[in-house]
């Protein structure tokens, strides 16, 4: 990637979630197990969330310093769930040519509709998370989520460094 704070932040989650599946699978059917995997589910979504608002106000921050101060507010520190959409939209309310050009490179990817479904997935289960709905699902998935995300995060990377 370009962005080497998104990076770095990218690769501590994975490993995080590396880590968080070894505990699971040592402790085996402890409730504990149950409270790591809803950690997962957020620290995964977050990483996520937080990599997209960053990476579009890093860029478009360095393009104009004068609106530092707006982009901080309305997209960095702007609470907004993360999705294909959210991150089309974010860019087209800047460039509306960037936010095509975006549209396009991810076309290209040759699973980009499951990447779409990964993220809306794992958005989905932080909600549930957040709203103290049981979550049926493994570690083993929310870490296929996670790296399925990561691809329109290093989609948008790569748009934003052209």
């Amino acid at each position: 990637m370009n962005n080497n704070s998104i990076e770095f932040e990218l690769n501590n989650c994975n490993d995080e979630l590396n880590a968080i599946e070894h505990l699971i699978l040592g402790l085996g059917t402890s409730q504990v197990c149950l409270y790591l995997l809803k950690y997962a589910v957020i620290r995964s979504c977050s990483c996520i969330e937080h990599a997209f608002k960053n990476l579009i106000a890093d860029y478009y921050e360095a393009g104009s310093p004068r609106v530092a101060s707006f982009i901080s507010r309305h997209v960095r520190e702007n609470s907004k769930n993360p999705s294909y959409e959210a991150i089309y939209d974010q860019l087209n309310e800047f460039d509306s040519t960037m936010a095509t050009s975006f549209k396009n490179n991810f076309l290209l990817e040759t699973d980009h509709e499951r990447y779409k479904g990964s993220l809306k997935s794992l958005k989905n289960l932080r909600n549930d998370v957040a709203h103290g709905t049981n979550i049926t699902t493994s570690i083993a998935v929310v870490k296929t989520y996670f790296s399925d995300s990561r691809k329109i995060i290093e989609c948008l990377d790569r748009t934003l460094d052209h």
